[in-house]
């Protein structure tokens, strides 16, 4: 008895079809969000968390915006960078936890409009 080692047939729009569709789907989605990064809108006061990156603060009022302590936030060897966005029409201020500094100070102060990128060492931050 001869045994079928014929492939069968694939008829278009079949099983088949569905990788090269989830692969286009998902280097459109890659394309999309390339350099993009979440983003959280604050109004007053906050503390950063190793879980935000980009912190847009916003309201009338002088605002604080707490860094965790930097030994927290390096991670697997990774230190952890945040950008803040200051929309508000006043200066922020920018405060370690603990006893680290940044550049070499106890704050950083954010002008109205602009945005500072800071990074840790694990000891220290800098912007």
């Amino acid at each position: 008895m001869a045994v079928n080692r014929a492939r069968p047939s694939l008829q278009p729009g079949g099983p088949q079809d569905i990788i090269p569709a989830l692969r286009q789907i998902t280097a459109q989605m890659s394309a999309a969000t390339t350099g993009c990064v979440p983003h959280k809108s604050v109004s007053g006061g906050y503390q950063l968390t190793l879980l935000d990156m980009q912190v847009v603060v916003t309201g009338a009022a002088a605002s604080v915006i707490h860094l965790p302590t930097a030994s927290s936030a390096v991670v697997g060897g990774v230190a952890k960078t945040y950008i803040v966005i200051n929309s508000t029409p006043n200066n922020i201020t920018i405060q370690p936890i603990g006893t680290a500094k940044i550049n070499g100070g106890a704050t950083l102060t954010v002008a109205a409009g602009s945005i500072a990128r800071i990074t840790t060492d694990g000891t220290n931050w800098y912007a």
